[in-house]
């Protein structure tokens, strides 16, 4: 199911919807940045629609974002940031050292928001596939 899908369901319109609360669906497997703006500076990607399988997977979205700030995977994981549900132990907490969304830096808050939203909702398993040789 398309997140686009869910939202019609409950009849939002996902051309207009700015948030997508996804934590009663258990079958999204595409996610839709339909109203993301273009970061025009080619420093990170646009966000667009993704599996969470290619939005997970080496070198994808999760691992760009989440090694951003200079942290490895494994640094992050270390700090128990998989471990619960709040800011003190949020996984772009463990990154970027942020308390709140204003914190990530501007370029890099869009896909923050995008992650915190897919790991609230707890489509995120712990990456331990982002360890080690690939």
């Amino acid at each position: 199911m398309k997140a686009s899908d869910y939202l019609k369901k409950r009849g939002d319109d996902p051309e207009t919807a700015t948030y997508v609360d996804m934590s009663g669906c258990t079958g999204v497997t595409e996610v839709e940045a339909a109203l993301a703006v273009a970061n025009t500076d080619g420093e990170i990607p646009v966000l667009t629609a993704i599996t969470l399988d290619a939005y997970q997977a080496p070198g994808g979205p999760m691992e760009r974002l989440l090694t951003a700030g200079g942290q490895t995977i494994q640094q992050i994981l270390r700090s128990g940031a998989w471990s619960c549900h709040d800011w003190n132990n949020c996984p772009v907490h463990a990154a970027f050292g942020a308390n709140v969304i204003d914190d990530v830096p501007g370029p890099w808050q869009a896909e923050a928001s995008r992650f915190i939203n897919l790991f609230d909702g707890r489509f995120l398993p712990r990456p331990d596939h982002l360890i080690g040789p690939r």
